[in-house]
């Protein structure tokens, strides 16, 4: 009887182990992928942001993109699609897997000198400083 207790037991460490095993690899594998989507949103963001705040005026583009024209004459087109975010300037083009911004459908909406960002629940709002002095000095 203490045999096959012994076996039980043996054989529940051994279940619980590979478990264990299986979840730390995965953990170790996951952490480098998701620090990698934080790094590129992070990235687009920033361009985005950037591409905003020194904007002279922002257009938006159906059915999703908006055309943000910069201070010095060139359009900064954002375009998002089922499968990317895309900023074109120029010949330079810059493609984002869609999965970037992982929180559900993704538009663009402008007010005024401020651009929006929405993807699912969450927005992320920025603002043109050109317009909002240029809209100053308008009053």
């Amino acid at each position: 009887m203490e045999i096959l207790t012994a076996l039980i037991l043996f054989g529940a460490v051994g279940l619980i182990s590979a478990r264990l095993f299986r979840a730390t690899m995965r953990v170790t594998w996951d952490a480098p992928e998701a620090q990698n989507a934080i790094h590129r949103s992070e990235t687009m963001l920033r361009l985005l942001r950037a591409d905003c705040w020194g904007s002279s005026q922002t257009v938006p583009v159906e059915p999703s993109g908006v055309d943000i024209r910069l201070p010095d004459g060139p359009v900064a087109q954002w375009r998002i699609d089922d499968a990317s975010i895309t900023r074109t300037l120029g010949a330079d083009v810059i493609t984002w897997p869609r999965d970037v911004m992982n929180k559900g459908p993704c538009t663009f909406s402008v007010a005024g000198p401020t651009l929006t960002l929405r993807a699912g629940d969450a927005r992320v709002t920025m603002s043109s400083e050109l317009a909002i002095v240029d809209r100053g000095r308008a009053r």
